[in-house]
């Protein structure tokens, strides 16, 4: 087991073939930093340096919120040398963390492999908390229809019938397909409805790992990466 502060090496007994990947895509990360020392990235990061080892050494996966960061900080980091390119895309790492959670093999998270470099120009639209990006991307995208009988939880939530509103999205929640979960989370944020949103997706918490899986990469493509950290931290 390498010791704390040393990224890369042997992982421990056991470590599933998932969180070996997402320890060598951050070992990846780890050199696109100007300054890549543990104890110059615990300072900018806010993490103590157990903590990164852990992560870099596949000990332990870190919460979403830090993958984020790190992503970002690489990004401006390669910007400020010219450099155009990533090694990989912000969603890739945030769903191969997700399958590295739910324990799923490398063939169920296989596409995900795949995914294509990102230029630091596109990164720009991936970017949480960016309002101007995200109504540029709202505005080029159909607001999707909700499943059918959602428009029943419109009428309730108008005539402020929250608890028969939240009734009908936590049933909801469980009898759609996946893309329809992640449909209707789409369409309900874009109606100005977050709270209906949230609650189909904490319904969604009692699916499979696959059908989470399937949800949170749905949510990522349709730019939703805070709804999508309700259920990569459920």
């Amino acid at each position: 087991m390498p010791p704390i502060g040393r990224v890369g090496g042997r992982y421990p007994d056991g470590t599933s073939p998932t969180a070996a990947a997402l320890a060598e895509a951050l070992t990846e990360l780890h050199k696109c930093f100007q300054s890549s020392t543990i104890a110059a990235l615990s300072k900018r990061f806010g993490l103590s340096g157990a903590s990164l080892s852990h992560y870099f050494n596949a000990r332990r996966l870190p919460p979403a919120e830090t993958l984020i960061s790190m992503y970002e900080g690489a990004v401006q980091d390669l910007a400020k040398r010219g450099v155009l390119t990533m090694p990989f895309t912000l969603d890739y790492l945030l769903a191969l963390r997700t399958a590295a959670k739910l324990g799923l093999c490398p063939n169920c998270h296989r596409a995900l492999v795949g995914a294509p470099p990102l230029s630091v120009g596109d990164h720009e639209m991936d970017r949480r908390n960016d309002v101007s990006t995200d109504e540029d991307r709202h505005n080029v995208m159909n607001v999707p229809s909700p499943p059918p009988g959602l428009d029943e939880v419109l009428s309730y939530i108008e005539s402020g019938r929250l608890q028969d509103a939240s009734s009908v999205l936590w049933a909801t929640a469980s009898e759609v397909t996946a893309e329809e979960v992640a449909g209707a989370v789409s369409f309900f944020m874009h109606a100005g409805h977050p709270e209906a949103a949230d609650v189909l997706l904490r319904g969604a918490r009692g699916r499979g790992a696959r059908d989470r899986l399937t949800i949170i990469r749905e949510l990522l493509g349709l730019g939703l990466a805070d709804a999508a950290l309700v259920l990569l931290e459920g």
